[in-house]
């Protein structure tokens, strides 16, 4: 019989506050009634927290970005890691692993005969890290035909856990709207929103912009990039709406991390999101947006991929897919969705996607039911 707190240990070097999937599900877990959530991290931001996760960091100040001072900080990192589960192995039922090196990890709970068990939330379809999946006594997937893929092509013992990217929406301070949003608003305007990686080669941008010159002149896009964005990149976005002649309809917002950045996407009227397909990781894609725009009962578009194609046939006018290659298809998905009836019709299909897919705390739930015969 266990004692009645279960103790889980998430370690992580970078700030958790970039990864919203990891931070929601050790909220989720701090809920229960049976847990203690320590996060040991090199540097996190509480705020991404609820009250009951304890935050241990190692470091008051960020991750940084100079290389031999990440090389320190992970060397700091590793140690207080060890020392921490050095002494208190017998306290600590599960590490949860959301971002960390795992190779590192295998070796220490070798070294020190660990005897709780691994939760691995494998974030992206990366083929050279399907071993990790392997080493793991539980692992969590996103999206049910990458989780397959992963079973197969992993040749793992037993199947990965579904836990699909919903956002967290009990936390975080209340964000304050860029003035350009209100501005379209008070004009009758149309927003498309990309919210985001800023990258011409593997997000088609370039596209997403094209398509504006065959598109409604009521139709403007914001680009809210994700955290750390390429400047480059960024100056790629305004050269080539100069070019195309679009640049008074594309504009850049500040970065925001979840779950402010909700309090920005509400305001769209239609979310887009194209993945260049370059990759497994690409085409099985399991974007937090997917969840995130229906939540609020908006319409989106999405590439043409296997997952979004079929839900684009249970839920049409909610999930609209392209050819994301193809500036003419997005235009005319778009100029479809303008179109006063099918809008209505995508978001009332939103509203109904989310309210059957959305509940996080049912899919935790099960997620946690497994993890628990794991351990009792």
């Amino acid at each position: 019989m266990h004692r009645k707190k279960l103790r889980i240990l998430a370690p992580s070097i970078t700030d958790l506050k970039y990864f919203p999937p990891s931070a929601t599900f050790l909220n989720y877990l701090s809920a229960q009634d049976n847990t203690e959530v320590v996060v040991l991290s090199y540097h996190s931001n509480e705020s991404s927290f609820s009250e009951s996760v304890k935050v241990r960091n190692i470091s008051k100040t960020p991750y940084p970005s100079i290389f031999i001072d990440r090389l320190i900080a992970k060397v700091r990192s590793y140690y207080h890691f060890y020392k921490y589960l050095l002494k208190n192995k017998r306290e600590v039922d599960i590490i949860f692993i959301g971002i960390w090196d795992f190779n590192f990890l295998k070796q220490i709970v070798k070294l020190i005969n660990f005897k709780g068990i691994i939760v691995y939330q494998f974030h992206e379809l990366d083929l050279s890290k399907l071993h990790l999946c392997r080493d793991a006594d539980f692992c969590l997937i996103p999206e049910e035909n990458r989780l397959w893929l992963t079973y197969f092509l992993g040749n793992l013992g037993k199947l990965p856990l579904l836990l699909p990217n919903i956002p967290n929406t009990q936390l975080g301070e209340a964000a304050v709207v860029p003035e350009i949003i209100n501005e379209l608003k008070r004009d009758n305007k149309k927003i498309l929103l990309y919210q985001g990686l800023v990258s011409f080669k593997r997000r088609c941008l370039a596209e997403i912009i094209e398509s504006l010159t065959l598109s409604s002149n009521e139709l403007h896009l914001i680009i809210m990039p994700g955290a750390k964005a390429d400047p480059a990149e960024l100056g790629k976005v305004n050269t080539l709406a100069l070019q195309l002649g679009v640049s008074e309809r594309v504009h850049i917002i500040a970065s925001l991390p979840a779950p402010m950045h909700l309090e920005i996407i509400r305001y769209a009227d239609i979310g887009i999101g194209l993945y260049r397909p370059t990759s497994l990781n690409q085409v099985y894609a399991a974007p937090n947006r997917l969840y995130e725009f229906s939540k609020f009962g908006i319409p989106q578009i999405l590439p043409d991929f296997p997952m979004f194609k079929a839900l684009s046939v249970k839920f049409p006018f909610a999930v609209n897919v392209v050819n994301p290659e193809s500036a003419d298809e997005i235009a005319t998905a778009l100029n479809n969705l303008l179109i006063e009836v099918n809008y209505s019709n995508g978001v009332d299909m939103s509203n109904r996607f989310f309210l059957q897919n959305g509940d996080y705390s049912n899919l935790a739930n099960k997620v946690w039911n497994e993890i628990l015969k794991g351990i009792i």
